[in-house]
């Protein structure tokens, strides 16, 4: 029995080889710019790797085989199967994003991966094809295998298959990082990274007390002898451009031209082209740049809302009479944006749902989806909310256009791409013409912001940090760091001259430099000790580096280590050049000193955040925001509601509300706006929770806390007017839905509020009239009926 059984495993694994062999084939040829020797290494590697797993899986089967032949046949086969579904999907994923899918996924919610799945989910038909008919094919030579007889031969091919491990894979050290990418497996990359994540607890040696980050100050001033300040406190305005690496900017740029703007404004600034975000992607860059914050083990954002004590920029400005504010074209929920800015107590959240009605968001992919509001609405809508702002103020815009699925917004930068790739590297600018125009259109959406600010008074007083929040990732890059690599600018009227500075700097040594030049310049008081990760900014117009820290790949991947221009990556040592090429360094010692410093960093880096030793409370200036009760943790904990998503805290809110359990339901409200402070249906549930409860002036801070947030929002304006109205206050219910009409002039439920108002004043003719308008376009609207009864029955 154990030897027909081998003879159909021999076959099923040949059919699997051939299978991985198909899909790798043809993502290779359709979709990879790869040569020859790049595309069989890319066929090896991920024949290798099944091979490896069938070892594995031969050991699980075994135990089946003692029950049925057959059914261990079948069970294997639908291995093969589902190995060959992974692998087709995790070579989309390597196509669209240009980098493997690892443990990264994993320090992701549910509704961050399909919101990431979905800006990058356009189909990739041939590869599709080439599973469907591989898979057809497996199926019916394992049929075959299964019912006819079969030679020796197949059970023979077994042998093969623990050899498997005396074979190597493709090493690191031998390509590019783009290369490496796809000639490595990439659903070998991601089962290892997903093993080490689940499986690898290596416990490290814990050599540091209590609060290992927290440091005397460094009190270096490097903007001292740049900036002419004025007497006033100066506005501060970051801008964090979705994926700007700085192979995209600058006079070396190794893909330029398509930022002229923004290559203008360099030769006009104080300029570091060889800055380095502190994380590979967008989770990182608020907390780094504006905080100077350890990563933990999925990102500083990723621990709210129960944060460490800590001290950011926008909790010391704000502690020094600033005005903050976050303009974000998107959902500002995603990656916890909104809870961590929530926890610095900003002054306002200016999200997707702060935009006015007919503005129009970005166009989306094949399937649809759009992350938000293009980089020009952004700005537009940026620059109307800040006119209301008061001085000083600090102000961070973070943008979007120039991520997947790069659908261009406007076709005017179409041209110009055009006349770039005949002019530059045809290839390059041909294969990604629409994520060139993507960046043509930021750039010129900034080159508008500028303009624009500059005919403001404050302008002159105003400093604006730009920069990349990371490289974006589909256009191969060449060297190991240029996914880290971003510019960094200061442009501002108060620079003395513009300079280039070519130092190794990161995002988390901007906080530093910023707080060292406003204390010493405004005599702004701030603590002697800090928890920062970075000392300030180096302001050497030479090639030289003072950074000592990890840098993090992605969620669950911190694989870097940066000390001077000694580079520890992968387990390899190198010496970072000045145009950030990497040599080989063979130095074991020092190699030897990188890894220990590494793993304290990522140990210590993971603990402080889990057990609030960053920073002493003492030395606060916000109040960490308070946690839940033993109580409440138990009845959330009773009703399995923990870790549950908004939508779902919603509906059972909502019919606990409903059933009159309004302590419950307002207890599951707080929970769920703890981690998504801007899921405004979830706060107006909230606020009519107590409108139902008659405790009306509580009710009317809840909405109006809503419109603070979201001033267009159509439900509050629908809420606050039927609270209003059970409240017998017909005066602010009138009020309240002509505001909301005037901002969502649409909407049939506030013409309703309105001819409710009107029949009670006694304006009989007003309410008729809209609510015959109501009643023809929606003929099944109860309300509308009951009120037009109401009417007929005076």
């Amino acid at each position: 029995m154990l030897t027909d059984a081998l003879k159909g495993f021999g076959r099923l694994t040949i059919i699997g080889i051939m299978m991985m062999i198909c899909l790798q084939l043809v993502f290779s040829l359709l979709y990879f710019t790869v040569n020859t020797t790049e595309i069989l290494t890319g066929v090896y590697s991920s024949s290798l790797f099944f091979l490896r797993s069938c070892c594995w899986f031969l050991l699980i089967s075994a135990t089946v085989i003692t029950l049925s032949k057959k059914a261990a046949q079948w069970v294997f086969l639908a291995f093969i199967l589902l190995m060959g579904l992974i692998h087709f999907m995790l070579l989309s994923y390597l196509t669209t994003t240009g980098i493997p899918l690892g443990a990264d996924l994993f320090g992701y919610s549910l509704s961050d991966i399909l919101s990431t799945a979905g800006s990058s989910s356009d189909l990739k038909i041939g590869g599709l094809l080439a599973l469907v008919m591989s898979a057809t094919l497996a199926i019916w030579l394992g049929h075959r295998g299964m019912t006819v007889s079969t030679s020796p031969k197949w059970s023979f091919t077994l042998i093969f298959i623990p050899l498997a491990y005396l074979l190597p894979q493709p090493k690191a050290t031998n390509y590019s990082e783009s290369q490496y990418y796809k000639v490595y497996s990439p659903s070998a990359f991601f089962w290892t990274k997903s093993f080490d994540y689940f499986f690898d607890k290596t416990t490290p040696v814990r050599d540091y007390g209590n609060y290992p980050f927290l440091h005397p100050r460094d009190t270096s001033n490097p903007l001292a002898d740049l900036l002419s300040p004025k007497k006033d406190l100066p506005n501060i305005v970051f801008v964090a451009v979705e994926g700007l690496g700085a192979d995209f900017v600058g006079p070396d740029a190794a893909y330029g031209g398509a930022t002229p703007f923004l290559d203008s404004l360099i030769t006009q600034s104080l300029y570091w082209p060889n800055c380095l975000s502190n994380t590979g992607r967008t989770f990182g860059v608020l907390p780094t740049l504006t905080g100077s914050l350890p990563y933990g083990q999925t990102g500083f954002m990723d621990y709210g809302p129960d944060y460490p004590t800590h001290i950011s920029l926008w909790s010391w400005l704000k502690a020094n009479s600033y005005s903050t504010s976050y303009f974000y074209g998107g959902n500002p929920n995603f990656d916890k944006q909104d809870v961590f800015l929530e926890a610095q107590s900003i002054d306002n959240l200016f999200g997707e749902s702060s935009f006015p009605e007919g503005l129009n968001k970005m166009p989306g992919n094949t399937e649809g989806f759009s992350w938000g509001y293009g980089d020009a609405d952004l700005f537009e809508n940026g620059l109307k909310k800040l006119s209301a702002i008061p001085s000083p103020s600090f102000s961070f815009f973070m943008t979007l256009t120039t991520h997947e699925p790069f659908v261009p917004v406007d076709d005017r930068f179409s041209a110009a791409i055009d006349e770039l790739a005949k002019s530059k590297s045809p290839t390059i600018y041909e294969e990604y013409h629409q994520v060139f125009e993507c960046l043509a259109y930021t750039d010129d959406a900034l080159r508008q912001f500028i303009k624009s600010m500059s005919k403001k008074p404050q302008f002159q007083n105003t400093l604006f940090i730009i920069t990349g929040d990371h490289r974006l990732i589909p256009i191969p890059a060449e060297r190991r760091l240029d996914r880290f690599r971003v510019p960094l600018l200061i442009y501002s009227p108060l620079t003395k001259k513009p300079l280039q500075f070519n130092n190794l700097v990161t995002h988390s040594q901007v906080t530093p430099t910023l707080i060292n030049w406003l204390s010493a310049t405004y005599q702004l008081p701030v603590s002697d000790y800090v928890s920062f990760i970075s000392t300030p900014l180096m302001t050497k117009p030479s090639f030289d580096s003072n950074l000592d820290l990890a840098l993090m790949r992605s969620k669950n991947e911190t694989a870097e280590y940066i000390m001077g221009i000694n580079l520890l990556s992968d387990g390899s040592l190198y010496t970072i050049r000045e145009d950030m090429s990497l040599d080989k360094n063979e130095d074991s010692e020092l190699k030897k000193k990188l890894q220990q410093k590494l793993r304290n960093f990522v140990s210590m880096s993971h603990d402080v955040l889990s057990t609030n030793q960053l920073l002493p409370d003492s030395l606060a200036i916000m109040k960490r925001q308070t946690t839940l009760s033993p109580g409440e943790l138990a009845t959330l904990t009773g009703m399995n509601l923990l870790n549950t998503t908004p939508d779902s805290l919603y509906n059972k809110a909502r019919a606990l509300a409903i059933d009159h359990q309004f302590a419950i339901s307002r207890l599951i409200c707080r929970y769920g706006l703890r981690n998504s402070p801007n899921f405004h249906d979830l706060r107006v549930l909230l606020g009519r929770t107590y409108g139902w409860n008659n405790q009306y002036d509580s009710a009317k801070l809840v909405l109006d806390e809503v419109l603070r947030r979201a001033e267009n929002y159509e439900d509050a304006y629908i809420a606050y007017s039927d609270v209003a109205y059970w409240n017998q206050n017909s005066d602010l219910a009138l009020n309240k839905a002509m505001e909301g009409l005037k901002r969502n002039p649409n909407s049939f439920e506030l013409k309703v509020r309105v001819a409710r108002s009107y029949l009670e004043r006694g304006s009989l003719q007003e309410a008729t009239e809209l609510l015959d308008e109501v009643i023809k376009n929606q003929p099944d609207h109860e309300m509308a009926h009951q009120l037009k009864r109401r009417i007929e029955n005076l």
